[in-house]
């Protein structure tokens, strides 16, 4: 996805790069003490929000990476790689209803 690739201000960068070091050292508090911190460096930054729940992720922390990805979404409705990957949190959770909409949503925004 290499819209999700575009570059953070270095501030918000920092945090990620520390917590994805700190997740090859096994350090899950660590991560999500920096996740936290990166996306409090700027609450309006919807990237911030889609990273950190794909960290979130990781570590089957569904209901949170379904709330940031809904952060993300009211950023920008059209984005349509984050339904996907909300719709993926939904269906990790057992929400298979909320999973088809994310999706069918995703299909209607990028056709391709």
């Amino acid at each position: 996805m290499n819209s999700l690739h575009l570059a953070f201000t270095q501030s918000t960068a920092l945090p990620f790069l520390q917590a994805i070091d700190a997740l090859q050292a096994g350090n899950t508090n660590a991560v999500l003490e920096l996740v936290d911190r990166a996306v409090g460096v700027d609450v309006t930054n919807r990237f911030a929000y889609i990273k950190r729940a794909q960290l979130l992720d990781i570590f089957s922390l569904d209901e949170r990476a379904v709330k940031d990805y809904s952060i993300a979404i009211s950023y920008d409705p059209t984005f349509a790689d984050v339904y996907q990957l909300r719709g993926c949190s939904h269906f990790k959770a057992g929400r298979l209803n909320d999973a088809v909409a994310d999706w069918n949503t995703f299909l209607k925004l990028k056709p391709d």
